[in-house]
């Protein structure tokens, strides 16, 4: 069916397939839109029963209007064939993430779950089916609870396939294995199941066959999951096996009661997908990072609770803030038009409850007429702020406008005409004004937490508006002049936390983009995040700074991580801080964690082709190739230009052994890059494929191309392909001199195979904190 048009809609390809359906992601062409469509298998389409049983799961689904359940859109029929049109969720199924390593994870997603159950429930509808294969988590960390195929309505009769007990053997409650009628305690006997796989990675009834399995449900009881995993805290393993209890009688008796039991068990510093999924109010986090006025924080707060409260009982809960245009065309302004909008970013990202895409996201639309509307699907979004201001002189005139992505309603709006030589006092001035436009209701602590100001000196924070400015050129003279105004703003206030995150991140980037060797630039990274955290240790951005040179250049694993979640714990919609981390989690070798994390990060920046290379990267290095090549065909789809994309897909294509493949993508990646990182690729497979001079030619070329310091990973790659270990081992020396960005792939990249038997490596493996 794949290309076919069914009624409006163009089938694109397909999802999955089981007992009770087929299901194809499809283009809603009426609408413009991505759905999937559940199509009744065509061996049952003649079978009236089967025909019923279909209808009654969509029936039963489009009851529910609850941001935890698969919405069902329309029940449709073309030419014989009937159909469900629901929503299309794009992500994970939670039998994909199982084990949960990390417990707050698991705790949010139970918590979800347990939630989506109590509104079935609520409706009369038990869903009969409660599996981690009927469980999406979304890119955001968001649950969605699917297929209510075996849903039982409120009233209904008992509805059963000929000669079988309708579910799956292993999620079976007592009462639904012997055949007898079942209610909604039949979820939670599943939802315990769930709750035990998640944190244990195994069910707690298994059998080699169906009747074994039964027999455990119904006779023996499950090992304590402190068995399995001593970490697993007390509480969690009484309410799972409270909902495991054989009757019916002693188990929950409603969903809604263990939602309960796990948000108390959900105790200090929940997860931000915790806090995303559960909190129906208005929750105002700890202050964003780059705030740096009361203005743009109490301007953020009013479209963040606007947005959170404003439209009936329904929130608005993303939102892409565009380019603020600069009117006048005076380019000496272009940074106070740019530092407004990443300003209100930041800003709006301390509200958890709250999507707000990625800096990289929305200036890629930068420059162009951008229709609200049009950039809202691409982003998926319900909400964009346009902008304008114009400065002439000393005058600054600001529009400001917030439009529903639906239907391209205008939610609110204002125009302000103001002196420009306070920026702080002008920001301060509109966010006023917004705030009391807006009617917000916040605590006297909230409201004193938002208008605190990170400095007072208006001259500093026109100079970090211009360091922001230069940085994000990401070229070596952008990163040169964003250290000077950065310095600039400290000289004229040394307590400035924002300028010395600022200098964090320039000095860190400068070896990242061969600018200046490791040994000189990480170390200033580090002591002005430092600095930064000192003075304020509510900067996220430094924590995430810190992190990185943690993870790149110090090797110290444990400290990496704990930065990197304090970042994100301050700044949940950081992409770069998403994105970084699940850097750090797939060398780690806990790569189920980093497709999490590199999945927000996409959600959080859809554009970025480097998240989406990476995240195919992820899956080569998972050693799922299929999926890799899929995800960086997309990436190739957006700009076929991009060479990191190729050299992935080099390695790919080397890893089923398709060396011409491999070679071909290698080609155009260097042929891209200009020689480069690609050519140890290139190398690489021309010595596995067995052109081995055609190797030790890439050798030569990259000894002569540059810093055999910057070569000496690349060479060591290559002379271990051509099976000459000891002077691969040299070259590797070189590497962890020089403190080569590649030594941190050592534990998991295929690259490094031919030498992991080599005493020396392991070694080095052990200098490094790999090996024990």
């Amino acid at each position: 069916m794949i290309g076919q048009t069914i009624s409006h809609y163009k089938i694109l390809e397909k999802l999955g397939q089981g007992g009770m359906g087929v299901v194809y992601k499809a283009q809603d062409t009426k609408l413009d839109r991505i759905v999937a469509l559940k199509f009744l298998p065509s061996q049952f389409a003649v079978d009236a029963t089967e025909r019923i049983h279909f209808l009654q799961e969509a029936r039963a689904a489009s009851a529910l209007n609850h941001p935890n359940v698969c919405h069902i859109n329309a029940i449709e029929e073309h030419e014989g064939q009937q159909f469900i049109d629901m929503e299309f969720v794009d992500g994970l199924r939670l039998r994909d993430l199982i084990p949960i390593a990390n417990l707050e994870d698991a705790l949010a997603y139970a918590i979800q779950i347990s939630e989506a159950l109590t509104e079935a429930h609520s409706k009369g509808i038990v869903h009969r089916d409660v599996k981690p294969e009927n469980i999406m988590v979304t890119r955001e960390g968001r649950i969605k609870v699917m297929d209510f195929g075996l849903a039982k309505l409120k009233g209904g009769g008992k509805l059963t396939r000929v000669g079988l007990t309708v579910g799956t053997i292993t999620y079976m409650s007592p009462e639904q294995a012997q055949g007898n009628i079942v209610d909604h305690r039949t979820d939670i006997w599943s939802l315990g199941i769930v709750l035990y796989e998640m944190v244990t990675g195994e069910a707690p009834f298994r059998g080699d066959y169906d009747q074994a399995i039964i027999y455990q449900v119904l006779n023996t009881e499950p090992k304590p999951l402190s068995s399995h995993r001593p970490d697993v805290p007390a509480r969690y393993e009484q309410i799972v096996m409270k909902a495991l209890r054989k009757d019916p009688a002693e188990r929950y008796q409603q969903a809604a009661d263990v939602f309960t039991d796990l948000k108390r068990t959900s105790t200090g510093e929940r997860s931000a997908s915790i806090a995303a999924s559960t909190v129906k109010q208005p929750f105002v986090r700890r202050r964003s990072t780059r705030t740096s006025a009361a203005a743009i924080v109490l301007l953020a707060a009013g479209i963040g609770v606007y947005l959170i409260w404003g439209r009936g009982a329904e929130p608005l809960d993303s939102i892409a803030v565009l380019p603020f245009v600069n009117a006048a065309g005076d380019s000496t302004a272009e940074y106070i038009s740019d530092g407004v909008t990443e300003g209100l970013i930041n800003s709006l990202s301390q509200f958890p409850n709250l999507k707000v895409m990625s800096r990289s996201a929305v200036f890629r639309f930068k420059g162009g007429a951008a229709d609200p509307q049009e950039v809202g699907r691409a982003l998926h979004v319900r909400a964009v702020l346009t902008g304008r201001l114009a400065q002439r002189g000393e005058d600054l005139s600001v529009n400001a406008e917030l439009v529903d992505v639906a239907d391209n309603s205008h939610l609110w709006g204002e125009q302000y005409r103001m002196n420009s030589l306070d920026l702080l006092t002008i920001e301060e001035r509109i966010s006023k004004a917004i705030f009391m436009n807006l009617r917000l209701r916040l605590s006297g602590e909230e409201d004193q937490r938002l208008r605190k100001r990170l400095t007072d000196n208006p001259e500093a924070y026109k100079s970090y508006l211009k360091g922001r400015y230069h940085w994000n050129k990401r070229t070596k003279e952008g990163l040169a002049t964003s250290i000077q105004f950065y310095t600039a703003a400290l000289e004229q206030d040394p307590t400035y936390a924002l300028a010395y995150s600022g200098l964090a991140e320039a000095y860190g980037l400068l070896n990242v983009y061969g600018i200046s060797p490791a040994r000189e630039s990480f170390p200033k990274a580090e002591a002005a995040a430092h600095r930064a955290l000192e003075i304020d240790e509510t900067v996220a951005d430094a924590h995430t700074a810190l992190a990185y040179a943690h993870f790149q250049f110090d090797w110290d694993w444990n400290a990496a991580e704990r930065e990197f979640r304090r970042g994100l714990e301050l700044n949940p919609n950081s992409s770069t801080g998403h994105h970084w981390y699940a850097e750090y989690l797939i060398f780690m070798g806990r790569g189920d964690q980093a497709m999490v994390e590199i999945s927000r990060a996409q959600s959080l920046d859809p554009l970025s082709l480097i998240i989406g290379t990476d995240k195919g990267w992820f899956y080569y290095l998972m050693h799922k190739s299929d999926s890799a090549l899929a995800q960086l065909h997309k990436v190739v789809e957006l700009d076929s230009n991009f060479w990191s994309a190729h050299f992935c897909l080099g390695e790919t294509f080397e890893q089923q052994g398709l060396y011409n493949k491999a070679i071909g993508e290698y080609e155009r990646a260097v042929s891209l890059a200009r020689g480069g990182p690609p050519l140890m690729g290139l190398g690489r497979s021309y010595a596995l494929s067995g052109r081995k001079e055609d190797a030790r030619r890439i050798i030569k070329q990259m000894l002569s191309s540059g810093d055999p310091d910057v070569q000496s990973a690349g060479l060591a790659i290559v002379e271990a392909a051509l099976g000459e270990n000891q002077t691969a081992l040299d070259w590797l020396d070189k590497a962890y001199e020089a403190k080569h960005v590649v030594i941190s792939y050592m534990k998991i990249h295929p690259f490094f195979d031919p030498l992991r038997n080599e005493p020396r490596f392991q070694a080095m493996m052990r200098k490094i904190g790999f090996l024990d």
